[in-house]
């Protein structure tokens, strides 16, 4: 760990030293239109395609045609027996007999077949628990369980969550949690490792030492950024749990000087210290990114979001932070960034209140927002006047809106109000609203312009108000100036 070095040419080198290296060159690597190969770190969800797979497949295919049924047994690789050709191979993966494994199904399928057998629910007894961050699929399979027994999974599903500041899970608040919710429980599901963090829970197994390894190994791996300072913070604890003050007190002097404005540098500074009652608390600093989305300052929320997610790493701020960053960027970049954003927080924080919200508007409120269509100006009834400024013409911006306030204070027969909202990077609209016909509103800025020569300069259209949701979420207003000329 201290001889770690960030950049390209540490992990070449590293690549260099690598025993097995040589077995990257027996894998298919997609490449980027560049013609450069991705750097590929998804393989817990679909690992790479080894070069021989067609073979493998090839070989079957073709028994399949000249055999027929007889492949079961006749075959260069028999399939009645085919799941004994991996016994050994993956017993000794897994640390077990031969005797006790067999290759079957998908982990998923497996999963619904160990719940049949074991998760037998009664009226007073029907709750399961799991970690809070469980592979998407896990729990899926889990609530489905929980809905075939005729059980709600907002009520039957317990999850084991990280304390808050922290992103690894701790086995005391488990043995908590089954004290306080153990007669209800009737099924405990957690894996050995969790897939998220690498973790194998060292509390669960009194394995400590393998925990320390498999934490200095994350740390040696370029794991997400997200992870890096957690990951530290609990490698702390093991050493003290296992009484290597020395390794204990050099974590302890990386934390809080090469991670000086983390949480984790202040609890190690002063555990006692309250970190929640200050103008610096997370919730404080949401309350003022807020302040700011109110404003319509949607660039300046974006990016103080990124900064204090990373700052505030394992807090339980950071899913609020991330719903807020998704909905902001939805304001400047659309519908696609929106749904893209609200699929992230619901994927990355399913067990948070926002990450469930976010799932739900994912589900109801996206299919909603897709459709893209115009409608028709006579089937509407109110309207709106709408002019164009480049964001960068600050001064003009107030200028004009100050003078086309007073201007509609001195209309008395609509009740008219002005707004300033933000279009996209580098366009505000500044809007009347209020009107009741697309020709009334155009008809309305005529009479203006013979009253102040200032919106005369300015280009402008009418839009009812259904439309102008439309272009604000779709962010198709050329598309929609085109269709009424």
């Amino acid at each position: 760990m201290t001889n770690f070095k960030p950049g390209i040419e540490y992990a070449k080198e590293q690549d260099l030293l690598d025993p097995l290296a040589h077995f990257r060159t027996k894998f298919h690597i997609p490449k980027n239109s560049h013609g450069e190969e991705w750097l590929y770190f998804t393989g817990n969800s679909l690992g790479l395609q080894p070069k021989e797979t067609k073979n493998y497949i090839q070989q079957e295919l073709d028994d399949w045609a000249k055999l027929g049924v007889e492949g079961h047994f006749e075959a260069k690789n028999p399939w009645m027996p085919y799941h004994e050709f991996l016994t050994e191979t993956m017993a000794e993966i897994v640390g077990a007999k031969p005797i006790e494994v067999v290759i079957m199904n998908t982990l998923t399928t497996n999963l619904h077949l160990l719940m049949i057998s074991f998760y037998q629910p009664t009226i007073l007894k029907h709750k399961i628990l799991i970690e809070s961050d469980a592979f998407p699929s896990d729990r899926y399979a889990v609530e489905t369980q929980l809905r075939f027994h005729g059980f709600d999974p907002t009520e039957s599903l317990i999850e084991w969550s990280p304390r808050k500041g922290e992103t690894l899970l701790n086995i005391e608040d488990l043995e908590s949690i089954l004290q306080s919710n153990g007669n209800e429980i009737a099924l405990l599901l957690i894996g050995g490792v969790n897939y998220y963090t690498g973790l194998i829970y060292k509390d669960k197994f009194k394995e400590y030492t393998l925990s320390q390894n498999k934490l200095e190994q994350l740390l040696k791996q370029f794991p997400e950024d997200r992870l890096v300072l957690p990951t530290k913070y609990n490698l702390y604890k093991v050493y003290s749990l296992l009484g290597l003050s020395q390794s204990q007190a050099i974590l302890k002097k990386d934390i809080i000087e090469n991670h000086k404005d983390s949480r984790y540098a202040a609890i190690l500074l002063n555990p006692e210290l309250a970190l929640l009652n200050n103008e610096n608390s997370p919730q404080s600093l949401y309350n003022n990114l807020y302040t700011q989305f109110e404003l319509g300052n949607y660039q300046e929320v974006i990016d103080g979001c990124d900064l204090q997610i990373t700052r505030l790493d394992g807090d339980e701020i950071v899913p609020k932070l991330e719903l807020l960053k998704a909905t902001s960027r939805a304001r400047l970049y659309g519908f696609e960034a929106y749904k893209e954003g609200l699929n992230f927080v619901a994927l990355n924080y399913p067990s948070s209140l926002e990450g469930k919200k976010a799932a739900q508007m994912y589900s109801t409120i996206i299919p909603e927002l897709a459709n893209k269509a115009f409608v028709e100006d006579s089937t509407q009834t109110n309207f709106k006047v709408v002019f164009k400024f480049d964001r960068s013409e600050v001064e003009e911006i107030n200028t004009f809106e100050t003078a086309l306030s007073t201007a509609v204070e001195e209309v008395d027969y609509f009740n008219l109000t002005v707004s300033r909202d933000g279009y996209n990077t580098n366009t505000i609209f500044v809007v009347v609203h209020g009107l009741k016909s697309v020709q009334g509103a155009l008809g309305f800025v005529k009479i203006l312009e013979t009253e102040n020569e200032l919106i005369i300069s300015k280009p402008y259209f009418g839009i009812s108000s259904m439309n102008y949701q439309i272009v604000q979420i779709h962010k198709n207003a050329e598309r929609y100036i085109k269709s009424i000329k």
